[in-house]
């Protein structure tokens, strides 16, 4: 069973609803949408916490709707699970600018910025949170099928820390 976070994209859970079938109206269905506590998706024993890239951004200097950042959220996953992930998707950083539109040397020198704070983060991670798995998608697309694909996998084998089997 897949167990999806109820808080994630409408998009990416239709998606996984025509890949694996929603529960809630087909018991044989392997995607079932609920409240976890920890991350977006539960897969046997493993944890996802899954992040558009300007998501992990905004995540990172703790911008968003409740203030937590990504270290929270990796600290508590790392606490209640053997398996931690952290699914990274998309490619195209998209600097935000509040009522108005920047000028081109100020959107690359944000882009720059946003490039800098995530390589920071990410050359760090693994210190931080030993256990995590960190995995990096082109597009959302391309994140479906792993979630999908793992389904009867997690906890059957081990997967290294790059992701690969």
């Amino acid at each position: 069973m897949i167990y999806a976070d109820d808080r994630e994209n409408e998009k990416l859970l239709h998606k996984l609803f025509m890949s694996g079938g929603n529960r809630k109206v087909d018991p044989k269905g392997d995607v079932m949408v609920k409240r976890l506590p920890h991350g977006d998706y539960q897969i046997g024993e493993w944890l996802i916490e899954a992040k558009e890239i300007n998501d992990l951004y905004r995540s990172i200097l703790g911008i968003g709707r409740n203030g937590r950042t990504i270290n929270h959220q990796l600290a508590e996953m790392c606490e209640v699970c053997e398996e931690p992930f952290l699914a990274i998707y998309g490619t195209q950083l998209k600097p935000y600018f509040k009522g108005r539109k920047p000028k081109a040397a100020e959107m690359s020198r944000e882009i720059a910025r946003m490039h800098r704070v995530i390589k920071s983060f990410k050359m760090t991670v693994y210190s931080h949170f030993p256990k995590l798995r960190v995995i990096e998608f082109a597009t959302m697309d391309a994140h479906r099928p792993t979630i999908i694909g793992s389904y009867g996998c997690a906890g059957n084998h081990r997967r290294n820390r790059r992701g690969s089997a």
